[in-house]
């Protein structure tokens, strides 16, 4: 899915796109010419929200008894009531409505494409040294939040470092940088690894093509944007203004 981080220059709206895609597809878009690929991300973010694929196959279906036949096509029927009364649920609680994207006009600037990859750093300090960033976890950039978590790093060795001097232990000997370093390394892993975590799990989820998972897929979502408060943590989270762990 193509997600949007726009911002405004005069009376031109530029936007930062990032696209997590197939090989296949990644080399496609990077080989298309401007006004395909200006084409294709129109023709997406102007198509819509769309209904969840079938719970089984037309084929499968058929071959079912009728019964069957009748419950399947009555939990269907019930998993897209439930979406949209919940999308409407989370219209009414943020009072506004659907917003249709702009109209995208032209590409500024290169497109480039990279493997998505996951790694993380068994341990992050040793003596009197400290990884911080990706020098510490690579995480792929589907919830944007490889920066938050490089500047959630940096902002807790301050801390630390801040204590172990506040505290009269200092940073010149072992004892108080050793104290300073082994806190870091313990706070930030739990809050890198439960976040590395749920992204992936976000990744897997997205990635299925396994139609009830879709359709579970699809409630979920809708349940998180109607629910305000789960909503507004789940942001807090992501914009590194509160912790996971």
């Amino acid at each position: 899915d193509p997600h949007k981080r726009t911002g405004v220059c005069g009376e031109k709206t530029y936007a930062n796109i990032v696209w997590s895609t197939t090989p296949e597809e990644a080399r496609q878009l990077l080989n298309s010419s401007e006004e395909d690929f200006v084409k294709m991300m129109n023709d997406l973010l102007q198509s819509g929200p769309t209904n969840a694929p079938p719970l089984v196959s037309e084929e499968v279906k058929k071959s079912m008894p009728r019964p069957l036949q009748d419950a399947v096509k009555g939990l269907e029927m019930l998993s897209q009531s439930v979406n949209n009364g919940l999308t409407m649920s989370g219209m009414t609680e943020r009072r506004q409505g659907f917003s249709i994207p702009p109209i995208i006009t032209s590409v500024v600037g290169r497109r480039f494409a990279f493997d998505l990859n996951l790694m993380h750093a068994k341990n992050y300090v040793s003596s009197r040294v400290a990884l911080v960033g990706d020098a510490a976890h690579t995480i792929h950039p589907m919830a944007g939040q490889g920066l938050n978590l490089g500047m959630g790093d940096a902002a807790c060795m301050a801390q630390n470092l801040k204590q172990a001097v506040e505290s009269g232990m200092g940073v010149d000997g072992s004892a108080g940088l050793d104290y300073a370093l082994q806190q870091y390394e313990s706070s930030r892993q739990r809050e890198v690894v439960a976040t590395m975590g749920g992204i992936q799990f976000l990744h897997g989820v997205f990635g299925t093509t396994f139609s009830p998972a879709i359709h579970a897929r699809s409630v979920g979502m809708n349940i998180i944007n109607s629910a305000g408060p789960l909503r507004r943590r789940l942001v807090q989270v992501a914009t590194g203004m509160e912790g996971i762990a």
